[in-house]
């Protein structure tokens, strides 16, 4: 979702932006949990921030982003009781892209293609355990 806002003749797009997705996590559990009996994957996620465009012509444009995103990933096992636990791992990151857009024109419809390098900084990281983690 990005609703946008117009000021200066068209000039610059002020837009806000919310996402929520899913993330899937691949590869041996053996990893990140030796010796396991669970199985790990991945949780929903956030994203949110603003964003303004700039139009240098009728084709070609400028993007600059600020977004907040939260990652993680959950590990289900049973602990040596035989009681199910878990661990969580959440990631907070902020982000900032800086992309360069062409609007290429189709007979009766548009194509956009962007392109650039983002800057992203973890703001914090948390790993929480269930109480039966043993």
């Amino acid at each position: 979702m990005s609703p946008a806002a117009k000021s200066q003749n068209r000039e610059f797009i002020v837009g806000s932006m919310v996402g929520f997705y899913g993330i899937h996590i691949e590869g041996e559990i053996e990893e990140m949990y030796s010796h396991s009996n669970g199985a790990i994957s991945g949780m929903g996620g956030l994203s949110f921030g603003f964003n303004v465009k700039r139009s240098f012509s009728e084709n070609i444009y400028g993007v600059f982003d600020l977004r907040y995103i939260r990652k993680g990933g959950l590990f289900e096992f049973l602990n040596p009781y035989g009681l199910q636990a878990f661990v969580s791992i959440n990631l907070d990151y902020i982000e900032i892209p800086l992309l360069i857009g062409f609007k290429i024109n189709l007979k009766k419809k548009y194509v956009f293609a962007e392109s650039g390098l983002a800057y992203a900084k973890m703001l914090s990281s948390k790993m929480l355990a269930s109480e039966f983690y043993g």
